[in-house]
């Protein structure tokens, strides 16, 4: 699912990849990219 505000996009998977396979626990990072800055952190998934 994507939402869009004006500029802002935000994709949620719900863990699923990309082609739609579900993805398993672990550590993935995630990045946030705006006009003002560029960030990268790391989550913990778990089911």
């Amino acid at each position: 699912m994507q939402l869009s505000a004006e500029n802002y996009y935000v994709s949620v998977s719900y863990g699923n990849d990309n082609n739609g396979a579900k993805i398993p626990s672990g550590i993935y990072f995630y990045h946030i990219k705006t006009n003002e800055f560029i960030k990268t952190k790391k989550m913990i998934l778990l089911k």
